[in-house]
């Protein structure tokens, strides 16, 4: 029986990067769903963009619209 905290062996660390890099992937994928779904959000009601960005009233109501935008 190995003693705890024993040599990981190049095969362990192999699989384990290799699914380190898949849940990268997914991770980045997600968020890109995300933003992407936000924008569309955006763009199909841009007048619920400005009401959702003047609720926050951390803006001059000058800059509300073109952040809204934006």
């Amino acid at each position: 029986m190995p003693a705890l905290g024993a040599a990981v062996t190049s095969d362990q660390r192999r699989r384990r990067q290799g699914w380190l890099d898949w849940a990268g992937t997914l991770s980045r994928a997600g968020l890109a769903v995300v933003w992407i779904w936000a924008g569309l959000a955006k763009l199909t009601d841009p007048n619920g963009a400005v009401l959702s960005v003047r609720a926050y009233r951390l803006l001059p109501e000058v800059l509300v619209r073109p952040v809204a935008w934006g």
